[in-house]
């Protein structure tokens, strides 16, 4: 810890318990005493050094200082004696009053330290660096983070003139103070003068007085950094680095000032009656100060600018005319051949005042500010980086100069790593890539531009097709750029440029047929340029392909060119859905399974002619099967589809119905849907088609219903039956046949069964029934075998009145098929009506009937009678029929109506047996087709009576006679009983 710092810190602490015990009138004492002014310079006071302090020499060359005392917060006035200071990184110092250097003082701006110093108010300067004292200023860096310091003298008035911002105090009376030694080797400085009342101290320098002379520039080095110093303004004001201002002597002169580097802008303060130089004297009213001493060299920017009441730009300071002044002598000048230096004198009110020169005396003012005035002969030389470049390199120098004509600066141009020279410009035009650059004898203002760039890596390749009319593009992926920059592009002809040809994409001309193309790729961040490997431009081929055959699989496609070039070799390639088919090299084309469905089209390419023809494309379809005759096998009415089977395709493969269960509505022939599959579906289609089928009638079986065919008797009602198998929804009739006639028919009902009664009763006998169904559109006809109806006879009862016997007879009557019982056959007594012969009596009664023509197709010719009587009871008798019937009158035939004995009639045991003829002997119905037949065995008078026949009783009669008898007895007992008890 500093010696002052532990001392001040004694003194504060007595002096607050004084405060204590005293009370306020002690507080005020020792405000008086300097309390405050202590206070302020502890805050001066830095509570630590610090060690190992990096700076910037005057060479630019970093270098480490062991110690520096630590500028912490700042304060007010304070002292900096000898050694070594350091404003840290990131510390914003700021003092309110004037910083005097005592001794030798060096002060380091770390990286980002920020330091404000205000001069006193009473004409103090900035910093005071007078006399033998000296300050140096260094930085950390050169960058746009070095430390800063910002100094300005305090605002003076009429009493007090102003002092230097870094440099000498003002005085009233006394010649303002000259500045020491100061240096500055980096950092960012501004320095301003203070102003007010009738003179002002210069930026950099001395300081002002009123009555005496203005105090002298010291000396001044500036090796580097950023300056930027201005003089104060007032009535006679101070240069921006040089001497300062005087309202009644002479001004103070420039000093010595040495620029060796950074860049320095120094404007002279603006008086209102005489101003000091940018670099040089201060102005006065009397005598303005000569320029002393000024040295510029090395790579130094300087922009020094006279205050605007003629202060020479470089050079003496202004005076006031009206005052009988005298300008400022130029002092001594040098400006090396490297360094960039833009000044401009300070102008006045009127063309008849004399402005101060741009380098050399200052001029008279008159009453009020006129034009500014440029070095004569100078021009602007702007050196600069291109900021575009990809590359890196260095210039010995950069910035903006204004330089004479006569001066000659020169410049290196250093690429690093890696990196080339791509351009050097000068006002817009290349100048090639040369290392160096020398500006001499300028005539206009001139700005050179370098561009570094790293070389161009990778490759291009050309894309496309080299065929003459197409276009070819640049593949640039294979470029190695890291950061992406415009490309341009030269095509190129056989190595040659191709005028024009400068854009991403080229299409081919016929100038360029059987020609080298390549391409030459550059960037704009990036020097030289890539060439791609050249292709041969072919010219363009010509013609037209067709493509001939069936798009059909396994048909052959054949691909002709028309308008090839003659001679030309062709080259032939088939494409399915636009892609290359496998080894399909041929003019021709077998079409495959994989083709079905895919455009198919064909490339043709020719030897030594680019470019192909394409084909238009056709589409590969399956093979649909012709099927010019299907057939399928019959079905009978009732079946399904399903029944029969398709066949006639020309491919392997199978039928089916669209619907198999479909069942035709009838017999006949009709067409139904269907589908053939063939066996290999990849290359065959489906067929939808129509086939014929033909539907037969069933055929059905006929059988008669056993039942129906019972044993009758005669007279009895005979009902048939049969019944269809084997028919599908018949319909039509079924008519029952006796030996060939009809005797009914009926409608076969919804089970295939007709019945029907015959409409009349059969004979007698054994009849061959037979039934025959018609048959309908969808059922055929068919007949039943023939089955026996017996009609047994009938038995009769005997009339047993008068001398007629009792009993039954058996009564047959048979005849041709068709001829019906009209009237059962009945046996009863003889009456006077029936004209019995004389005296013959009728004792088995008589026998009657009548049989007819059933309508059904048969005859009623003739039928045969038999009766068989009891037994025994024909003794005696002889047949006899009543009728109409032929006899001999004399030798004329007669037909008479009466009895007449039956000749050929048997009577054969107990049987009568006869036939009757229609309309014959015996037939009493003339009706044709009707018989009518009474006949009897009669007993003829002189005839033997047969014996009674005893009729014979079966069981139950007889059990009858007995209960008859048994109640006869009971009854006559009743009579009796009664009769008695009358």
């Amino acid at each position: 810890m500093s010696i002052y710092y532990l001392d001040y810190c004694q003194r504060l602490i007595s002096t607050l318990r004084a405060c204590h015990s005293h009370g306020a009138a002690f507080v005020r004492r020792a405000a008086l005493s300097g309390l405050v002014t202590g206070l302020a310079v502890l805050a001066l006071v830095p509570a630590q050094a610090a060690t190992n302090v990096p700076y910037l020499d005057a060479s630019g060359t970093l270098q480490t200082a062991a110690t520096a005392t630590e500028l912490i917060t700042g304060g007010g006035a304070a002292t900096l004696s000898s050694g070594w200071y350091v404003c840290n990184a990131g510390t914003a110092v700021a003092y309110t009053g004037t910083l005097t250097v005592q001794g030798d003082v060096t002060l380091i701006l770390a990286d980002g330290c920020q330091m404000n110093v205000t001069g006193t108010a009473t004409g103090g300067a900035g910093i005071d660096v007078s006399g033998a004292n000296r300050l140096t200023i260094t930085a950390q860096s050169t960058g746009a983070g070095m430390g800063a310091l910002v100094a300005a003298a305090g605002v003076g008035d009429f009493s007090h003139p102003g002092g230097a911002g870094i440099g000498g105090a003002s005085s009233y009376w006394n010649p303002g103070r000259t500045a020491g030694t100061i240096t500055i080797n980096g950092g960012a400085v501004t320095v301003t003068g203070g102003g007010g009342g009738f003179a002002s101290g210069a930026g950099i320098g001395g300081g002002a007085s009123s009555e005496g002379n203005g105090g002298a520039g010291g000396t001044v080095t500036i090796n580097g950094g950023t300056v930027t110093a201005t003089g104060g303004n007032a009535a006679a004001s101070g240069a921006g680095i040089g001497g300062g201002g005087s309202s009644k002597a002479t001004a103070g002169s420039g000093g010595t000032l040495a620029i060796h580097g950074g860049t320095v802008t120094a404007t002279g303060g603006q008086g209102t009656y005489a101003a000091g130089a940018g670099i040089g004297g201060g102005g006065a009213y009397v005598e303005g100060g000569s320029g002393g001493t000024v040295t510029i060299d090395g790579e130094s920017v300087v922009n020094a600018n006279g205050g605007r009441w003629s202060g020479a730009g470089i050079g003496g300071g202004g005076s006031n005319r009206n005052d009988g002044g005298s300008a400022g002598a130029a002092g001594t000048v040098a400006i090396g051949s490297d360094s960039a230096v833009t000044a401009y004198g300070g102008g006045s009110a009127s063309a008849a005042t004399d402005p101060g020169a741009p380098v050399g005396a200052g001029g008279t003012s008159g009453m009020g500010p006129g034009a500014a005035q440029a070095i004569s002969g100078m021009y602007r030389l702007s050196v600069s980086k291109d900021a575009t470049s990809s590359g890196a390199g260095t210039v010995s120098r950069t910035g903006v100069w204004m330089i004479t004509g006569k001066v000659n600066m020169s410049f290196t141009f250093t690429p690093i790593g890696g990196s080339v020279i791509k351009q050097v410009s000068v006002n817009g035009m290349g100048i090639g890539t040369p290392t160096s650059y020398t500006a001499s004898g300028l005539t206009q203002d001139t700005t050179v531009v370098v561009t570094f760039a790293y070389p161009l890596t990778g490759s291009v390749a050309i894309s496309g097709s080299a065929v003459v009319g197409q276009s070819l593009g640049v593949n640039t992926a294979g470029i190695l750029q890291v950061q992406p920059g415009t490309l341009s592009y030269q095509w190129l002809r056989d190595g040659s440029p191709i005028a024009g040809a400068t854009g991403a994409s080229y299409t081919l001309t016929a100038a360029d047929a059987n020609q080298s193309i390549s391409v030459q790729v550059g960037s704009a961040l990036y020097a030289g340029v890539l060439t791609s490997l050249s292709v041969q431009a072919l010219p363009l081929l010509t013609g037209t392909i067709d493509i001939s055959g069936s798009p059909v699989v396994k048909q052959v496609l054949t691909a002709s060119a028309t308008g090839t070039p003659a001679g030309s070799t062709l080259a032939y390639q088939w494409l399915r859905g636009g892609a290359p088919i496998d080894a399909a090299l041929a003019s021709t084309h077998t079409l495959v399974t994989a083709d079905i469905g895919q455009a198919i089209s064909v490339q043709v390419s020719a030897t030594g002619y680019g470019g192909v023809l394409n084909s238009s494309a056709v589409t590969a379809s399956k093979i649909t099967p012709v099927i010019t005759s299907p057939q399928a096998t019959p079905i009978t009415y009732g079946q399904t589809l399903a029944s029969s089977t398709p066949s006639g395709a020309g491919v392997d493969g199978s039928f089916a119905w669209v619907d198999a269960t479909t069942a035709p509505s009838g017999a006949g022939t009709s067409s139904y849907p269907a589908t053939f599959t063939p066996t290999d579906p990849a290359n065959y289609n489906t067929v939808a088609l129509s086939i014929a089928v033909t539907t037969n009638p069933t055929a059905p079986t006929l059988a008669l219903a056993p039942a129906s065919l019972s044993t009758i008797t005669l007279g009895g009602s005979a009902n048939v039956s049969a019944a269809l198998a084997g028919a599908t929804n018949p319909t039509g009739t079924v008519s029952f046949s006796d030996d060939g006639v009809t005797l009914c028919s009926a409608r076969v009902d919804g089970t295939g069964t007709a019945s029907c009664s015959v409409p009349g009763l059969l004979l007698a006998g054994d009849h061959p029934i037979h039934a025959s169904y018609a048959g309908d559109s969808n059922n055929q006809e068919a007949t039943s075998s023939v089955q026996t109806l017996t009609v047994n006879p009938a038995s009769v009862p005997l009339p047993g009145t008068g001398d007629s016997a009792s009993g039954t007879a058996q009564v047959s009557i048979s005849g041709p098929a068709g001829c019906l019982l009209d009237v059962a056959p009945t046996i009863a007594a003889a009456t006077q009506a029936d004209q019995l012969p004389p005296d013959a009596t009728a004792p088995l009664g008589l026998l009657r009937f009548a049989v007819k023509d059933g309508g059904l197709g048969g005859s009623c010719s003739s039928v045969q009678v038999r009766t068989v009587y009891p037994s025994g009871s024909l003794a005696g008798l002889a047949a006899y029929k009543y009728g109409p019937h032929a006899q001999m009158t004399g030798a004329t035939p007669t037909t008479t109506t009466g009895w007449y004995a039956l000749t050929g009639a048997g009577m054969v045991g107990d049987a009568m047996s006869y036939s009757v003829a229609d309309n014959g002997d015996g037939d009493s119905d003339s009706t044709v087709g009707r018989i009518e037949d009474p006949s009897a065995p009669l007993r003829l008078p002189g005839a033997a009576a047969a014996p009674t026949a005893v009729p014979t009783l079966g069981h139950s009669e007889l059990f009858l006679l007995v209960l008859l008898l048994a109640g006869g007895a009971v009854v006559a007992r009743r009579t009796n009983r009664k009769e008695g008890q009358q």
